[in-house]
């Protein structure tokens, strides 16, 4: 089955660049690694495509009976945060990957030590807000809480910012390549009163987040 170059285009403005290293005989494909699209005319062709959208590199769907599915109609849904209609429509969770970076240290502080990732991030970043998402470290997968924005509690950040902790993990994240998956959008980025009021927040958000994940 021949993928189109719409499919291609579509995926590429949206996905975090391909990491297929461990796949065999991969150039028997037409390959696009800055996309989520993979050309699968060749009858020689040895990877499965369950396999290629494991690795962020294959978009199943192209089409839906509204018509044909394009990157525009993805950050549309992703910007009114509805990650699981994209997710729907993209036949996975739409993800960012980053490097870990040091931050501000706040997380730690309120309870929520956060792996904060490195701008510019792989991949379009969705609306700013609190997300449950699946963050990926070397093959292993965590329950986690995201935020994305510019933390306006504080008012000393200027650039939106993804942050996620980590249920369940313990290590040093530091100089580390995550992906981050968002599974649903939980709430906007608010300001707070206080750190403490903040931290409320926070415990009520992981709560449901864990509820979701679980």
């Amino acid at each position: 089955m021949n993928r189109s170059a719409d499919a291609a285009a579509a995926a590429s403005e949206l996905a975090p660049m391909a990491r297929v290293g461990s796949v065999d005989d991969i150039a028997a494909c037409e390959l696009l690694v800055n996309a989520t699209s993979v050309g699968m005319g060749n009858d020689d062709c040895p990877i499965e495509p369950a396999l290629l959208r494991s690795l962020h590199t294959v978009a199943d769907i192209v089409h839906t009976e509204g018509g044909r599915i394009s990157s525009t109609l993805i950050r549309s849904l992703l910007t009114d945060g509805k990650p699981a209609e994209a997710a729907e429509l993209l036949g996975r969770h739409h993800a960012v990957r980053s490097q870990v970076v040091h931050g501000h240290q706040r997380g730690r502080l309120l309870g929520y030590p956060t792996a904060n990732l490195q701008n510019p991030v792989e991949g379009f970043v969705p609306r700013d807000g609190v997300y449950a998402t699946w963050v990926s470290i070397a093959g292993q997968r965590y329950p986690a809480a995201t935020s994305i924005g510019v933390n306006p509690t504080f008012g000393d950040v200027s650039q939106r910012m993804v942050e996620s902790h980590l249920f369940g993990f313990e290590g040093d994240l530091y100089d580390q390549v995550i992906d981050v998956a968002f599974v649903e959008y939980i709430r906007p980025m608010n300001q707070f009163s206080d750190a403490d009021e903040l931290a409320a927040q926070m415990d009520r958000d992981a709560q449901r987040i864990q509820e979701i994940l679980s």
